[in-house]
């Protein structure tokens, strides 16, 4: 009968721990960079009185409670909606009309709401409306509303496009939205707009697409 020595005992547990160090460990790392991701692509600036609130068309009704609550709040005076040329399902009404209204039953003086001129397909394409519409109307700042994983490309693409301007932008995410970064991963909508997202990312960083 061999007895087993002292050594390759120790040997043993050694490999032992070590594996379930790194069993451990992986997923650890695996959530960390996960959250990163999600983290990474969620920006707020600091939220001060503004001329406007801009409010990017898409998304649901949380970006448009939330831009009327800046407006309660007496953070700006004027509403700039970007037109996409999209239609409210079952109707031909343009999207960016019928959230018009929505405004207007809410409180919003007619006369406040600003919609950009002609029809947007990108980001970069409502940044340069945007920057177009508040020259018009002489307004020198804003606050950008949109869905929280839309934020850093949102702020760096108005950034680039109002750069030489003077005018102050402030890139703001939509409260209560179901986006957060430390959970995006545990549902295939997180999973589908993240990666989207940071495609649409790429791709403007290496110049293939305007954003």
């Amino acid at each position: 009968m061999n007895i087993p020595q002292s050594g390759s005992i120790r040997k043993g547990c050694t490999s032992v721990t070590k594996i379930g160090v790194i069993l451990v460990a992986i997923p650890l790392v695996v959530l960390s960079v996960l959250i990163l991701a999600g983290w990474f692509l969620v920006v707020s600036d600091p939220v001060k009185e503004s001329d406007a609130i801009v409010l990017l068309s898409g998304g649901d009704h949380v970006r448009l409670n939330e831009a009327l609550r800046l407006y309660r709040e007496r953070k700006a005076v004027y509403f700039v909606l970007t037109e996409t040329g999209e239609s409210v399902s079952m109707s031909d009404k343009s999207a960016t009309r019928f959230m018009r209204l929505e405004l207007i039953e809410k409180g919003v003086a007619s006369d406040s709401i600003l919609i950009t001129r002609g029809v947007s397909t990108s980001t970069s394409d409502e940044a340069r409306r945007v920057k177009e519409i508040m020259g018009i109307y002489d307004l020198q700042s804003c606050i950008v509303v949109t869905d929280p994983y839309h934020t850093f490309r949102t702020r760096l693409i108005f950034r680039n496009v109002f750069r030489t301007s003077g005018m102050t932008i402030r890139v703001h995410p939509a409260r209560g939205h179901w986006y957060h970064a430390t959970t995006w991963f545990f549902s295939y909508q997180g999973w589908r707009m993240t990666v989207q997202e940071y495609i649409k990312l790429f791709a403007y960083l290496i110049g293939l697409k305007r954003g």
